[in-house]
């Protein structure tokens, strides 16, 4: 497999993890992670047949509609208001 991380490239990732790796782990992980990203590669080139996609939904979602504000009504529905807005019982000190 060919050098998908570098040497320098790992010790840079072990520095701004702040690990202390010595030769030995430094070659372990190196491997290691060279096997994982290759398998990520690999998945990454497989062709997906679009008939084993489980979901037709494309867009879920409803559009926005523009509806008239019922303010009066909530505001009705609130013990403490002034003018337009409702109104809370002071919380912070000053």
């Amino acid at each position: 497999m060919s050098n998908i991380l570098t040497k320098e490239e790992l010790a840079k990732v072990a520095e701004l993890s702040l690990l202390q790796l010595s030769e030995n782990e430094s070659k372990i992980i190196l491997s290691d992670l060279e096997q994982i990203l290759g398998f990520i590669t690999e998945i990454n080139d497989l062709a997906v047949d679009e008939s084993l996609i489980i979901s037709k939904n494309i867009n879920v979602l409803r559009e926005d509609k523009i509806k008239p504000s019922e303010g009066e009504d909530i505001l009705n529905n609130i013990p403490n208001t002034k003018e337009s807005f409702f109104t809370v019982p002071k919380i912070i000190k000053q």
